[in-house]
């Protein structure tokens, strides 16, 4: 498995470049508080300028470019990645210190990435637990094809609700936008397991199913992918031996939860 997360040398060039940034709207600050007076007298309309919520959403988005650059959103369970995509894009009303968000410094960053370099494996079966509850849904036996999975594991072949959605020009199928975490996060764990880490973007399930001669269907090496009508998706798994592994890390965690 890929673990190195992001190369030095464009650490460096990330933080340079916040640095200045920081530094070239510190330089204005004087300025403008010489000018703000005769701006807010002469001009009818007039917007301030909030120096310092500039400057904290300047550091949430560095701190974003890493987590992206890192590939850390796609190792994390997608509970985890909405928590800090919370914190880093939606609490616009909480400042960096009230979210509890360092400095953009070169230390800061190799810090950030040697914890969350430990924690990799922690992070990967919240992952797969994750997706092993999301193949297993709590509908999952009213389905007839589920009836006959293994208890207490994942069949060969699953069928989940609520993934397809007539298309545009009503005469087919496409994938929900609402379902591309969870479709990702499927074929995330299956490579993350068979060693070959995660997928750019281009190469997502979402996208291959969304861009699919059918828009409905969709095989690799690890799926046989579906979909109907009636909005179900049907899931043939071609790597047992994965399907086994999730199930195995899945039982250790909840194992141990329950101990």
């Amino acid at each position: 498995m890929h673990t190195d997360l992001v190369k030095p040398e464009t650490m460096a060039e990330l933080v340079a470049r916040y640095q200045q940034q920081k530094a070239d709207i510190e330089a204005m600050r004087p300025y403008y508080n010489k000018v703000k007076n005769l701006l807010q007298s002469g001009l009818r309309h007039y917007d301030k300028v909030d120096f310092d919520r500039t400057l904290d959403s300047m550091k949430k988005k560095s701190w974003t470019e890493i987590i992206e650059r890192c590939g850390l959103f796609s190792l994390m369970s997608m509970e985890a990645a909405e928590e800090v995509k919370k914190s880093l894009y939606y609490d616009e009303g909480k400042t960096c210190e009230d979210l509890g968000i360092p400095d953009f410094t070169v230390e800061n960053v190799i810090q950030f990435i040697d914890d969350r370099r430990a924690a990799i494996p922690s992070m990967m079966d919240e992952k797969i637990l994750e997706v092993y509850k999301l193949l297993r849904p709590r509908n999952y036996y009213d389905l007839k094809t589920n009836k006959t999975s293994l208890f207490e594991g994942i069949g060969n072949k699953v069928i989940l609700s609520w993934f397809f959605e007539t298309n545009y020009a009503g005469k087919g199928l496409r994938i929900r936008f609402q379902k591309r975490e969870e479709v990702n996060a499927i074929q995330e764990v299956f490579t993350l397991l068979d060693g070959k880490g995660i997928p750019k973007d281009g190469q997502k399930l979402y996208y291959k199913l969304h861009e699919s001669e059918r828009g409905d269907a969709y095989e690799d090496e690890y799926f046989r992918l579906k979909g109907y009508k009636n909005g179900n998706i049907h899931i043939e798994f071609k790597r047992l031996d994965l399907v086994e592994k999730i199930v195995s890390t899945a039982k250790e965690k909840l194992l141990g939860a329950v101990a």
